[in-house]
């Protein structure tokens, strides 16, 4: 006997089968996808509620509205609404404080390992007795997570920033940063790199300066590669010894800041160099490193002529300048490259003094120089 074969299924009937089966594991994604983001945003959340009371505990007062969470389904978002912030750090001799009308905390795919800081709206910050707005048509930070570790990478990026200072008005078309920290093991090893750089800046205009006066408002591009070398202190250092101490420490131990490259253009002043500067006994900057400049007699003419050096300065290096140019293959305008030294609050260029820095003062210049160490 021949057994029955079986029907086969339906085709309304395999369909109904098959939609049910997709929407059941949509379902369960939805539902994963939001317990995930759940989970991010309670994350955020006690993320920012503990770095408050920790600052609240060093005596800094913190003030916002009740935070909300957001960005679902794309991001993880904490908004923290009326965020005032008002402290006092040992590296800053005065009273600082910033306010936010938002300050958002986001994590989104595809980096789940970078939290973003945005502050939209208009920021006011305080420094002592001096007060900025600052505003931007993007601004914000980026820090890279690291479990169980504190964020060692920060980039800050804005865009059409501008600020109302007590100088006058500051603008830039675009500002970037990127800092970076590790622990090295010996201790000429990178601790801290940085790398900036500014487009478009109009600098406010400051009574009787000398520099804006020999190269104008307007800096057109600036460039920056530093790395800081030498062991750092242990954390809690600044606050118990103070910056003066801390310093001395850490130019004992063979600390350094290497300026890998520098470059300018703000009005005549066209170049780029290589600096290391380290603090002299009296814990003043000495610096020796390399400039090359383009069309130097020019920046050196409008030096003179704003009188930040004087004329007779300014001849002999214009003198130098023109013995030594080149014209760069393609070029058209000559270069230079000069020895540039900083010692003793003496700034010279080719060994020709061109000017006098004024001297750095360290609120704790009291304290012994020798009365901590650096690990």
């Amino acid at each position: 006997m021949t057994a029955a074969k079986t029907p086969p299924p339906r085709p309304r009937r395999l369909f109904r089968r098959t939609a049910l089966g997709l929407v059941s594991t949509l379902a369960a994604l939805l539902l994963a996808h939001g317990l995930a983001w759940r989970w991010m945003t309670g994350a955020l959340a006690v993320g920012f509620s503990d770095w408050a009371t920790m600052r609240r505990a060093q005596g800094w007062e913190i003030e916002h509205e009740l935070p909300y969470r957001g960005g679902w389904p794309f991001a993880a978002r904490l908004t923290v609404p009326g965020l005032r912030v008002a402290g006092r750090s040992a590296a800053l001799p005065d009273d600082f404080g910033f306010d936010a009308p938002e300050f958002v905390l986001q994590i989104a795919p595809p980096r789940l390992d970078r939290l973003v800081l945005t502050m939209p709206g208009e920021l006011r910050l305080r420094l002592g007795n001096a007060e900025i707005l600052l505003g931007a048509e993007r601004l914000e930070a980026t820090l890279a997570l690291e479990p169980g570790l504190p964020p060692r990478a920060l980039d800050v990026l804005a865009e059409r920033l501008r600020a109302t200072t007590p100088e006058g008005p500051f603008e830039a078309q675009r500002v970037a940063a990127a800092l970076s920290a590790r622990s090295g093991m010996a201790d000429a090893e990178p601790i801290v790199m940085l790398e900036a750089a500014a487009e478009g800046v109009m600098l406010p205009p400051a009574p009787a300066s000398p520099a804006l006066a020999a190269f104008g408002r307007h800096v057109e591009q600036a460039r920056l590669e530093a790395v800081l070398t030498g062991p750092l202190p242990l954390p809690g250092a600044l606050p118990a010894y103070g910056p003066a101490a801390v310093a001395a420490a850490w130019r004992d131990a063979g600390g350094a800041v290497e300026l890998r490259r520098m470059s300018l253009r703000w009005g005549t002043l066209v170049g780029e160099g290589e600096m290391r500067v380290t603090l002299d006994p009296a814990l003043q900057p000495a610096a020796a490193g390399t400039l090359r400049l383009s069309d130097a007699p020019a920046a050196l003419e409008s030096m003179a002529a704003a009188g930040v050096i004087t004329r007779g300065a300014a001849r002999t290096a214009q003198g130098i300048a023109t013995l030594l140019g080149r014209v760069p293959e393609g070029g058209r305008v000559p270069q230079v490259e000069l020895p540039l030294m900083v010692a003793n609050g003496t700034v010279a260029l080719a060994r020709i003094p061109l000017l006098r820095l004024a001297p750095l003062a360290w609120p704790d210049a009291a304290v012994p120089q020798r009365a901590m160490s650096p690990r």
